[in-house]
């Protein structure tokens, strides 16, 4: 429990400082590239020049800089509940596979414990990722909202709902798993190497 409440409340704080304004000015970037690609026209007024000028557009609109931070919400649960998750799955499985006899989890274990982890992080944040999406998008206001217009769209059935809140979980899982592997394995063998070497001093 204390490894999924550090991890929750790392996340959360990094999704609501950080993770919020970044995503809601790069969606809105794509959304925009998007729609000026299926317009097949570049006008001047459309096109958004770039970050910068995103921040400018949503500073002088009706909320202001607060703007930036449209689908707080739904990023901080994302971010908090998924980290929760990655980094108790993460010791649980080198727990689980570390062998008896060594006094800390080889390599392997270590890379199998951080891809767990990786996939624990996305089956509960992808869902949640897609709602953010859409919330910052501007096609709903809510979370709550953006799920009951999935809900309407599939027709009132709960399993083509699923499928569509986690739509793309092939990419989002061909990602997250080596990535996840890679940076635990890194982050573990840098740690101990630091700690010998303190150690030895």
């Amino acid at each position: 429990m204390d490894k999924f409440m550090c991890g929750a409340a790392g996340g959360a704080l990094n999704a609501f400082c950080f993770v919020t304004p970044v995503e809601y000015i790069r969606n809105n970037l794509i959304i925009r590239e998007t729609q000026l690609a299926a317009a097949k026209s570049r006008t001047a007024t459309a096109a958004a020049k770039g970050p910068i000028d995103i921040i400018r557009k949503t500073w002088q609109g009706k909320k202001g800089i607060k703007g930036l931070w449209r689908g707080a919400g739904i990023t901080v649960a994302r971010d908090s509940l998924g980290c929760g998750f990655y980094f108790v799955t993460f010791a649980q499985f080198q727990k689980l596979l570390k062998n008896n006899d060594a006094d800390k989890p080889s390599l392997a274990t270590t890379m199998v414990s951080g891809a767990a982890a990786g996939l624990a992080f996305w089956c509960v944040a992808l869902p949640l990722d897609t709602l953010k999406t859409l919330v910052q998008h501007g096609a709903s206001k809510t979370a709550k909202g953006a799920f009951q217009e999935i809900l309407q769209q599939s027709e009132n059935n709960a399993i083509r709902a699923s499928k569509q809140v986690c739509k793309g979980w092939q990419v989002a899982l061909g990602r997250g798993l080596p990535s996840a592997a890679v940076t635990l394995a890194t982050y573990d063998y840098c740690y101990r190497r630091l700690e010998k070497s303190s150690f030895e001093r």
